[in-house]
């Protein structure tokens, strides 16, 4: 990506060189031309260059955004066991801080939780509750 950011720097050097102009300057806007608009390159070769500049830096961001989304979404696949720490006696999902959903009405237990997503390490909660010799919740 840093290529990428680099030819964008590239790219806005150039355009340096040339002048920008009001839209309605350059279409020839009927009087009483106010002088608002936003400013637009003339040449054809700027006005393309500012298009691969913009859109680059567009699809840059997209990337970004769905590698982001990508990291999020693996995090709650990787299981999480159902309890803080300190206390393995109170049940919640330590991604949302739900305990609602972490169980069916039946009693039997969910993989994953069912407000966020998240994976329910269960395997750890046995373990933790029979460290404390079989003290635990539902």
């Amino acid at each position: 990506m840093e290529n990428y950011k680099e030819l964008v720097e590239q790219i806005k050097s150039f355009l340096s060189q040339y002048e920008k102009v009001r839209y309605g300057e350059m279409v020839g806007a009927p009087w009483p031309y106010d002088h608002a608009g936003p400013l637009v390159y003339e040449e054809p070769e700027a006005v393309l260059l500012d298009y691969a500049s913009t859109s680059i830096t567009e699809l840059l961001a997209r990337a970004v955004a769905a590698e982001a989304a990508l990291e999020r979404e693996k995090s709650y696949d990787t299981p999480l066991p159902p309890f803080d720490d300190d206390d393995p006696g109170v049940l919640y999902c330590q991604k949302c801080g739900s305990g609602e959903y972490l169980e069916n009405d039946d009693g039997n237990r969910n993989e994953y939780c069912g407000q966020c997503g998240q994976r329910i390490d269960w395997a750890a909660y046995d373990a933790a509750i029979e460290a404390l010799g079989g003290a635990g919740v539902g």
